[in-house]
C-alpha cells in the first residue's frame, strides 16, 4: 500500500515538473550569449583602471561591445562593433563598425560621436592631446587630421596612405604629388615632392625611409631634414646587389643606430630546368645518391640583405631571421 502511494506521488511530481519546464531544443540557446576574446584576452581595461570592455556574441546574431565604468556605474552597449580600444590617456574609447563607420566615446563627457565613411583611422597622442587621422571611403583619397577636442582640421586630397611616428608627434601623409609631413603639436606642415608609390615606410631619428615603386622595380629611398627631397639609398644597380636580382617591397627594418637597413631580394630568374643555375641550401634530410650520402637541396627564393645608408654599399646576410636591432650589420659591409 505504501509503495503504491509513493508511486502515485512520484508520478504527480514528474508530470507537474514536466508541465512547467520548457523542453530544451535548438531554439532555446539561440539567445544565449558567449564571450568573444579581444586580441587573445577576455577583455580590455583602461590604463587608469576605471573602465573595462568585453564583447558578447549571440548565436546566429549580432555581437555587442559592452563598455563598463568600474567605479561610476557607467554602461554603454554598441551593437556590431569591432576592434575596441582605449586611448592611452584614458580620455577616449574607439570602435569600428561595418559599413565604414567609427564610434568615438568621450569618457569624461559620456558622449558618443559617430563618424561615417571612415575606411582607415589612427590615433596619435602627444603632450596629453589626442588627434584622429582618418582616410575616407565616401570621398576617395581624402585624409583628415583633427584634434578630437579641437576645432582645427587639416584635409588632404588624393591621399594614398598615412603613417604616425613612434612617439605620435607627427603624421606623414602620401598623396599623388608627394609627402605632407605634419608636426601635430606645432601645427606645422612640410611638403616633400615624391611621385613614386611609397610602401613599408619606417621612421628614422632624422627622417624616414621607404620602398619607392617605379613600375615593377623597387628602390629604397631616404629623407632627412638635410635634404630638400628623398634620395635613393639603393636600387637594382647598387654595388653588392646581384645582377637581375629584384628588391622586394616588404621587411624593411633599421639597425638601432640607424646606419643600416635590412631588406629582401629575390635571386635572378633562371631558365626552366637549369638545375646547375639554381641557388640552393642544404636541408637536414639525407639520402643516398650514386652510392654517396648527400643532403637534400632546397631552392632559395629570398635573400636578406643590408645597406649602409651613408654610402649605399649592399651586402647579403646569411641569416635572414636576424632582428631589426642588428649592431653587427657592419661585419657584412
Amino acid at each position: 500500500m505504501k509503495s503504491s502511494v509513493f508511486l502515485v506521488m512520484c508520478l504527480i511530481v514528474t508530470f507537474s515538473v514536466t508541465g512547467q519546464t520548457r523542453i530544451i531544443d535548438k531554439t532555446t540557446c539561440d539567445n544565449w550569449e558567449s564571450l568573444q576574446p579581444i586580441r587573445n584576452s577576455a577583455g580590455l581595461i583602461s590604463n587608469d583602471g576605471k573602465y573595462a570592455v568585453y564583447v558578447s556574441v549571440i548565436r546566429h546574431g549580432d555581437n555587442k561591445i559592452h563598455l563598463v565604468g568600474l567605479n561610476n556605474g557607467y554602461g554603454l552597449t554598441l551593437t556590431n562593433g569591432a576592434e575596441p580600444k582605449f586611448s592611452n590617456n584614458n580620455k577616449f574609447f574607439f570602435a569600428q563598425f561595418s559599413g565604414d563607420s567609427l564610434a568615438v566615446v568621450d569618457l569624461a563627457k559620456r558622449s558618443v560621436m559617430y563618424l561615417s565613411g571612415i575606411k582607415q583611422y589612427a590615433v596619435a597622442e602627444h603632450l596629453n592631446r589626442v588627434w584622429l587621422i582618418t582616410k575616407h571611403s565616401q570621398e576617395a583619397g581624402r585624409v583628415s587630421v583633427k584634434e578630437i577636442t579641437g576645432d582645427d582640421e587639416q584635409e588632404f586630397a588624393d591621399g594614398e596612405n598615412f603613417w604616425v611616428n613612434e612617439n605620435h608627434s607627427s603624421v606623414l601623409i602620401k598623396t599623388h604629388e608627394g609627402f605632407h609631413y605634419v608636426q601635430l603639436a606645432e601645427n606645422k606642415k612640410t611638403f616633400i615632392h615624391e611621385t613614386s608609390v611609397a610602401s613599408s615606410l619606417i621612421f628614422l631619428k632624422d627622417g624616414f625611409c621607404y620602398f619607392a615603386a617605379d613600375g615593377d622595380n623597387y628602390s629604397i629611398k631616404r629623407y632627412t631634414s638635410r635634404n630638400s627631397m628623398p634620395v635613393i639609398v639603393c636600387d637594382k644597380n647598387s654595388k653588392g646587389i646581384p645582377e637581375k636580382a629584384t628588391i622586394l617591397n616588404y621587411g624593411l627594418q633599421t639597425s638601432s643606430d640607424g646606419e643600416y637597413l635590412q631588406f629582401y631580394l629575390t635571386p635572378p630568374k633562371m631558365q626552366s630546368g637549369s638545375a646547375e643555375q639554381m641557388i640552393t641550401e642544404d636541408l637536414n634530410i639525407w639520402s643516398y645518391k650514386d652510392t654517396e650520402l648527400r643532403p637534400a637541396q632546397k631552392e632559395i627564393s629570398t635573400f636578406a640583405a643590408c645597406v649602409n645608408v651613408n654610402d649605399g654599399t649592399v651586402a647579403m646576410i646569411e641569416d635572414e631571421k636576424l632582428s631589426a636591432d642588428i649592431s653587427h650589420f657592419s661585419r657584412y659591409i
